[in-house]
C-alpha cells in the first residue's frame, strides 16, 4: 500500500501546505506593522500572507473592506468542523477583528457528532489495513514507500 504519496498529492494536503507556506509572509507583515513600516507590511500581505495575518495588517492600514474579507475567510477556515473541533486561537482573533469592524459573525454549522462518527477519515480503510497487518506480524506485506 502506498498511503503517503496519495495523501501528499491530495487537494487537502496542498491547501494545508499553501497555508503553511504563507504563514511566514503573514508574520513578516505583522512585524513590519509593529515597526511602523506600513509599506513593507502591505507588500508582504499582498504577496500572499495567511488570511488572519492579512486581516490584522489590513485593519492596521485602515483598509476595512479588505480586513473584513480576510477576517471572514480566516474565521470560516479556522471554524473547521465547529467547536470543539476548531482552531480556537485563530478563531478568537478572527472574531475580534470582525467585532472591531462591527461585522456579524458568519452563521456556520455546529459540530455534528452523528455525521463525524459516520464518516471515515481520509484513507481510514487503508490505515486500518496497515494496522491489522502490523498487529498480525505480517510486516513484510506493508509497503514502506
Amino acid at each position: 500500500m502506498r498511503i503517503l504519496p496519495d495523501l501528499i498529492s491530495s487537494d487537502y494536503c496542498r491547501t494545508i501546505l499553501k497555508d503553511l507556506s504563507n504563514a511566514p509572509l503573514g508574520g513578516l507583515a505583522r512585524a513590519h506593522v509593529a515597526k511602523g513600516d506600513m509599506k513593507l507590511a502591505r507588500e508582504f500581505t499582498e504577496k500572499g500572507a495567511d488570511k488572519l495575518s492579512a486581516a490584522k495588517v489590513w485593519l492596521a492600514l485602515g483598509e476595512k473592506a479588505r480586513a473584513k474579507e480576510a477576517a471572514l475567510r480566516a474565521y470560516e477556515k479556522n471554524w473547521a468542523d465547529g467547536p470543539p473541533y476548531a482552531f480556537w486561537w485563530n478563531l478568537k482573533h478572527a472574531r475580534e477583528i470582525l467585532e472591531k469592524l462591527g461585522e456579524p459573525l458568519p452563521d456556520l454549522p455546529p459540530f455534528d457528532e452523528a455525521r463525524a462518527s459516520a464518516e471515515l477519515i481520509y484513507h481510514e480503510s487503508e490505515i486500518l489495513a496497515v494496522i491489522e497487518t502490523l498487529e498480525t506480524g505480517n510486516q513484510g506485506e506493508v509497503d514502506s514507500h
